[in-house]
């Protein structure tokens, strides 16, 4: 039964944290699992226990399944401490009919582990039925749905699906204008995804004004010397350089390098993507001296 299957998760969980020494996780969970201190059998457990008292084993599961997930995403070094608990969320989240914002998440981060991993098929999977869900719980125009249509568009972009990414990108982008605040920081994160969907369709010139609008908002969001307005700089030189206009696309190579040198240490690999960028410009503009110096600094940073 549900019970059995949540109060046998509990039991897993209580037991991964105690070997990770995470105190907060194992007083969370300890709020619903102090009968273990006297019982084994999860069946005789389950048939004790209340329906209220389900409720709160199974949001116990999930709410600390996701905290933990979410505080080891972000450390690669950490990932094989979330293995276990990785397939402990992964039965959940497929038992779930996924009624509010926690379980939502918790779906949503198994999908970005796929991701992550390079499981794109499955991470796929996930975030439409998260996509489904978060319609259903928060409606199809809420910010928060918008986002994770951006983030299933991400993923159809990696495993080649273009014109399905360009379609779902156009209609978060329609979603996000239509909230009638055109200086929002996850419009210009969309425009950016679709200009980078475009250019990869070949078509540079509808990439180079979606880039265009999402450096205006960026600017106005976050300031001129931000790293996201690096970001999307690097993207419009690149829409520069397809059209051969090369002066054009150093100096917004340029432009992006020196803001990712204010932001990041000297030896960031954030630098090396920008470096080797403009060396291939000053490569075609015949400068090879100094496309070889970026070239070498770039390698340096990549070692």
């Amino acid at each position: 039964s549900a019970s059995v299957f949540f109060l046998s998760v509990l039991h897993a969980l209580h037991d991964s944290f105690r070997k990770l020494r995470s105190f907060v996780f194992i007083e969370r969970i300890s709020e619903v699992t102090d009968i273990f201190e006297h019982e084994r059998d999860f069946r005789r457990i389950a048939e004790r226990v209340s329906s209220g008292r389900r409720d709160a084993l199974q949001a116990a599961a999930v709410e600390v399944l996701e905290t933990a997930l979410v505080q080891f995403i972000g450390d690669p070094r950490m990932h094989h401490l979330a293995r276990d608990l990785l397939a402990h969320a992964r039965e959940l989240v497929n038992r779930l009919a996924i009624q509010d914002s926690v379980e939502l998440n918790l779906l949503g981060t198994v999908a970005r582990y796929d991701a992550i991993g390079g499981a794109y098929r499955s991470a796929e999977s996930l975030y439409r039925r998260q996509v489904h869900a978060a319609r259903r719980l928060l409606g199809s125009d809420h910010p928060t749905t918008l986002s994770l249509q951006r983030t299933l568009a991400q993923v159809l972009r990696a495993v080649g699906a273009l014109h399905d990414a360009k379609a779902l990108l156009e209609e978060v982008v329609a979603g996000f204008e239509a909230l009638r605040d055109i200086n929002r920081s996850d419009l210009g994160s969309a425009l950016n995804d679709l200009g980078l969907v475009l250019r990869e369709l070949g078509h540079s010139a509808g990439a180079e004004a979606k880039f265009e609008r999402a450096l205006g908002i960026y600017r106005f969001v976050y300031g001129p010397e931000h790293f996201e307005v690096a970001a999307v700089l690097n993207n419009l030189g690149m829409v520069q350089r397809d059209f051969g206009r090369l002066r054009a696309a150093a100096a917004t190579y340029q432009q992006a390098l020196d803001i990712k040198e204010r932001f990041y240490d000297e030896h960031a690999v954030e630098l090396a993507t920008t470096l080797n960028n403009l060396a291939l410009v000053r490569e075609d503009l015949g400068e090879l001296s100094t496309a070889r110096e970026l070239i070498e600094r770039a390698l340096q940073i990549e070692e």
